[in-house]
């Protein structure tokens, strides 16, 4: 007998993260691409995202220089 099971999966932010980096330059260039696209159905900017990313008491220093790493060569 054979049977078909159906799981929702929801990837943790590390494994997002390790996906991420295992990304090449175009693939992440895709990612931003969709990023950007998805967020515009979002009722706050990605701009305030963005803000509450950087007041959550989650975020740490290595968080702080990647976000920085990426507004910089934006």
């Amino acid at each position: 007998m054979k049977r078909n099971i159906e799981i929702e999966v929801v990837p943790t932010a590390q494994e997002l993260a390790e996906a991420f980096c295992e990304l090449d330059a175009d693939a992440m260039a895709v990612f931003f691409d969709w990023v950007g696209e998805y967020s515009n159905n979002w009722e706050l900017s990605l701009a305030m995202q963005l803000q509450m990313v950087c007041d959550s008491g989650c975020k740490n220093t290595q968080a702080s220089n990647v976000m920085r790493a990426i507004g910089e060569y934006a």
